[in-house]
């Protein structure tokens, strides 16, 4: 892990983080976590697992495989007990962790018969991101970002979609009541209306790779960071076009994951480097 410095602030090499709790390691890569509800986190593995974690003993209260044949690759809290994931098997699910038979949706299932390898690779979810207590987006390698509502037969649940230039990589809702903007990236991350799924309204952090995450506090902030190595923050108050954003890093490595709050950016890449980064308050 290594500390820098950015907008003036500076973080110590020798930087110590407060940690809550450690988990049992399992012998597969996790691809995603997130705190589930009160007292639990939850995790989601290259194996198609899921898991939530106990925070209290750091015992699993729940685990299953969620997808199977394929990885697990984002999930996100929906209310309550349910969590949504997505996979490379091509599914999208709203789970309860506390019923006995965990999955109450699918999304429908991706056709295979006699496809070509890389026509099965555009089926692959990315990431998922809730709207509101029922409705998720979700970004998949074909080039799109679809719209689920889980109160539908799977059949029918998609409501909506939305044709991007290359693989969607990240998708995120505002989830805030009466918002609907819904953000999502190929190679820049592109901020739509959700009642009219069409050209973006605008366009952000454009690159000639792949961004393979971004992250924002839906007002003020967004940060991405891709495959050519770059993190990038720009405000969301102030117009890209005028100014563009500001390359706070960038490294030999595709940078796979970021996130922040209001003190701190902490970036990762593909050889298992995290930097950590302090915010000027800019």
């Amino acid at each position: 892990m290594e500390a820098r410095r950015f907008g003036g602030t500076f973080i110590d090499d020798d930087i110590q983080l407060k940690r809550d709790a450690a988990f049992p390691t399992k012998a597969v890569a996790a691809l995603a976590c997130l705190p589930f509800s009160d007292g639990y986190a939850a995790g989601a593995y290259a194996d198609g697992g899921l898991t939530i974690w106990r925070l209290d003993n750091q015992g699993a209260a729940a685990s299953w495989v969620g997808h199977r044949g394929g990885a697990a690759t984002s999930v996100c809290h929906m209310e309550g007990s349910k969590l949504a994931s997505v996979g490379s098997d091509g599914y999208g699910r709203v789970w309860d962790t506390t019923a006995v038979d965990k999955c109450i949706w699918s999304s429908p299932p991706p056709t295979r018969e006699g496809e070509e390898p890389s026509m099965r690779i555009k089926k692959q979810f990315t990431s998922v991101s809730r709207v509101d207590a029922h409705v998720v987006i979700a970004g998949r390698k074909d080039s799109s970002w679809r719209v689920y509502d889980t109160r539908l037969g799977s059949r029918v649940t998609e409501v909506g979609r939305c044709e991007m230039n290359d693989w969607c990589m990240c998708v995120e809702a505002d989830g805030g009541q009466g918002s609907h903007m819904v953000r999502a990236s190929d190679k820049a991350v592109k901020i739509f209306d959700l009642r009219r799924c069409g050209s973006p309204l605008q366009q952000r952090h454009q690159s000639p790779r792949l961004l393979t995450r971004f992250c924002s506090d839906g007002r003020y902030r967004l940060v991405s960071c891709g495959l050519d190595g770059r993190v990038l923050v720009s405000s969301l108050e102030r117009d890209d076009s005028k100014r563009g954003p500001s390359e706070v890093h960038s490294e030999d490595d595709y940078m796979l994951a970021c996130a922040f709050d209001s003190a701190r950016l902490v970036v990762a890449g593909l050889r298992g480097k995290v930097n950590i980064f302090g915010f000027d308050g800019r």
